[in-house]
């Protein structure tokens, strides 16, 4: 997929920890030209988002030490939380799980497997 001419480049953190996926997540945007920094735990994300400007936290909802709605909760929480946009990435995407995402502070929730031009899409608006 080639880039899209025009668009802002982004600073994008992916919170993922299937490591292949986020590698595969991590490549695909940046030969959108975004800037992405990859990690495999809710601390880490929270770690990084707590010392870190980014402009959106693409976060899968079943991380192995706190999912990822405490994630959103806890970004959400601090000062520079309300500008920043939150996706969710789950294979958890029922009615329910889609509310709850909602609640914890995500501006949009994906199904895995995630479709790539939904992602891109959300990126842009």
């Amino acid at each position: 997929m080639t880039p899209r001419r025009g668009r802002k480049q982004l600073a994008v953190l992916i919170v993922e920890d299937n490591t292949d996926l986020a590698a595969t997540y991590r490549t695909l945007l940046d030969r959108q030209g975004h800037h992405v920094t990859v990690v495999h735990t809710g601390a880490d994300a929270v770690t990084a988002t707590g010392s870190h400007v980014f402009d959106v936290v693409v976060c899968d909802l079943g991380l192995p030490d706190m999912d990822g709605y405490e994630v959103a909760r806890t970004v959400r929480s601090r000062p520079q939380g309300a500008s920043l946009r939150l996706i969710a990435v789950s294979g958890f995407s029922r009615g329910t799980d889609r509310t709850r995402s909602r609640e914890a502070g995500f501006d949009a929730h994906l199904a895995k497997p995630l479709p790539l031009a939904d992602l891109l899409d959300l990126l842009e608006a």
